[in-house]
């Protein structure tokens, strides 16, 4: 496994082709933290690929100074770089799917925002291609949304929740990948 400088209690989540992800708790905050980095010798296997994560966390930047997404730093691993996000006072909006008697008008209320959110991502010409409940913090006092792990390089990624994604990002189809595919994944979610 990964050592992540500062990170403790480090529980790997999931993988696929291109990522691995951890949750564990930062040494110096005791927050909560989901770790997103790239799969062992990605980078030496695709050479030509972009540096996805530093991507990804530049547009994290951008959209988290309008609490939009959350926080997020990237740090420079063993073998590559690696995506920190402060899950800390949040719950994935998977955890509460899970639960039965999920209120009509909370699932409104949290639809809304992420609608919010995609118009503000969109009318700076940035999607998020990766939405999907594991994907979606909601704080749990509040109920505020966030967004998390971003797909940077849609053309590239291919997401691994595909219950969740647009039929053109599965390759299948011939249709250019565009904006609309959030809302897609928004009225499936």
């Amino acid at each position: 496994m990964e050592d992540f400088d500062g990170i403790l209690n480090i529980k790997h989540l999931s993988s696929n082709a291109i990522f691995e992800f951890y949750s564990g708790t930062d040494a110096v905050s005791c927050h909560e933290v989901l770790i997103k980095t790239t799969v062992r010798n990605f980078h030496e296997r695709h050479e030509n690929w972009p540096r996805i994560l530093i991507k990804e966390h530049e547009i994290a930047k951008q959209f988290s100074r309008r609490n939009i997404i959350a926080k997020s730093i990237i740090k420079e691993g063993e073998h590559s770089e690696y995506l920190i996000y402060n899950t800390e006072y949040f719950k994935h909006l998977s955890d509460f799917t899970h639960q039965k008697n999920t209120d009509y008008a909370f699932i409104y209320k949290i639809a809304i925002q992420i609608a919010h959110h995609l118009e503000i991502m969109h009318a700076k010409n940035q999607g998020h291609f990766n939405l999907s409940p594991e994907n979606i913090l909601i704080d749990k006092e509040t109920y505020k949304v966030k967004l998390l792990n971003i797909c940077a390089f849609p053309k590239y990624e291919l997401i691994c929740n595909l219950q969740y994604i647009a039929p053109e990002q599965t390759g299948r189809l011939t249709l250019k990948i565009d904006l609309r595919a959030d809302f897609y994944s928004l009225g499936v979610i």
